[in-house]
């Protein structure tokens, strides 16, 4: 592949289904926010070798996230490596308690040698006792990871073997 095809590849290279909500671009990502600023989704791309250990051994993926989570006071809930085809997707959920309210955390991550997708899902529980939240993201990740679209040249990168 040559080099100028892969610099056409952008956080523009993933759509998610329309949410309706208000949209905003950064330099390497799109985001959407929800009426009542509670939930954030993102699409990221970092053009870089992705930096996660592996995706073929859940166990070293999960102490990998569960060390980054734990490094900032937060809980890793769940890692699940899967195949959607053609695409290998590891999708990530933590709950991280901030001063005055919980931030779950869903990654949906599109690993490539070269690159990397991530589209997030932040919502904000102002609640501490409450799981309702984590529903919420959980039902958010899954609608995400099924209804995402690509362009097809995402098909031509190199996979992430490691």
């Amino acid at each position: 592949m040559s080099h100028t095809y892969k610099n056409k590849i952008s956080f523009n290279s993933i759509s998610i289904p329309d949410l309706g909500w208000r949209k905003e671009k950064g330099d390497n990502e799109i985001y959407w926010t929800n009426p009542e600023d509670t939930i954030t989704v993102s699409i990221n791309y970092f053009d870089e070798t992705p930096d996660i250990p592996t995706i073929k051994n859940v166990n070293e993926l999960t102490e990998y996230h569960r060390s980054i989570i734990e490094g900032v006071n937060g809980e890793l809930i769940g890692v699940e490596v899967f195949r959607r085809n053609p695409f290998d997707i590891v999708r990530t959920l933590a709950k991280l308690p901030l001063a005055d309210h919980v931030l779950y955390i869903g990654d949906i991550a599109i690993p490539f040698s070269t690159c990397l997708f991530s589209i997030k899902v932040r919502v904000v529980e102002s609640n501490p006792t409450s799981d309702q939240s984590l529903t919420l993201l959980a039902d958010l990740v899954i609608q995400l990871e099924q209804g995402f679209t690509w362009e097809p040249a995402l098909e031509k990168l190199p996979r992430f073997e490691l």
